[in-house]
């Protein structure tokens, strides 16, 4: 940070129940923090659903080591800082909009590829690499969510928005895990796995059907004379 931001003044007479509402309210008003919000939850809902169940596939059903579990980890996050170099070039040349879209479509594509070759021989190699690329792809996603909304909220209601973000959003992961949990013991660890990443993949269509309805609006307003 180059400089500090100022600390901003509380308004006088506010509590903090209204201040939640005005999050929440500014949030669900604005198509796109919705799209933004909805998509995210949707995508950490179903992600915790497979990651949740992920650890019990390798080192229960497969029987891995603890150091081959770690591997896919560790894929995971070099795909992730490899994705956080690309993002800014991937965004100018698709735009910002299509980059976040196209973001979810291939990570989420990249991780249901991934999960066929999650088994104790040389395809778990194969899996790894193709889970770190899904980071890699996805990581796009979600740094420009953030600085859309960002550019998209006011200053005096930035941390109500953050924290009604934050809370919508993370709130789900653990519903996510208790889901999973659920699928892995009725329906088996692989049908949780699958049900996550193709949750994953579905999670797009809330930002799709938000950008599409706004550059639909915009070329409306572009036709009139």
């Amino acid at each position: 940070m180059r400089r500090p931001d100022p600390r901003p003044a509380p308004a006088p007479g506010a509590r903090l129940r209204d201040e939640v509402a005005e999050g929440l309210r500014f949030v669900w008003r604005d198509r796109l923090l919705r799209g933004l919000t909805l998509t995210a939850a949707i995508s950490n809902l179903c992600g915790t659903i497979g990651t949740s169940m992920l650890l019990v596939l390798l080192a229960g059903d497969l029987g891995l080591s603890p150091f081959l579990c770690g591997l896919v980890f560790t894929a995971e996050a070099v795909g992730g800082f490899l994705g956080s170099l690309l993002t800014t070039r991937i965004s100018a040349r698709l735009g910002e909009g299509r980059a976040m879209c196209a973001s979810v479509v291939v990570s989420g594509a990249l991780w249901l590829l991934a999960l066929p070759f999650f088994q104790a021989d040389g395809r778990y190699a194969l899996a790894c690499v193709l889970q770190g690329l899904g980071w890699t792809a996805f990581m796009t996603f979600k740094i420009n969510s953030v600085a859309l909304r960002q550019r998209l909220t006011p200053a005096p209601l930035l941390g109500r928005v953050t924290a009604t973000f934050r809370f919508l959003v993370w709130g789900c992961m653990p519903l996510g895990a208790l889901a999973g949990g659920l699928l892995g013991q009725y329906a088996g660890v692989r049908t949780a796995l699958w049900t996550g990443a193709l949750g994953e993949l579905a999670a797009v269509v809330p930002l799709l059907l938000v950008l599409r309805g706004t550059r639909a609006a915009r070329e409306n307003r572009a036709a009139r004379p």
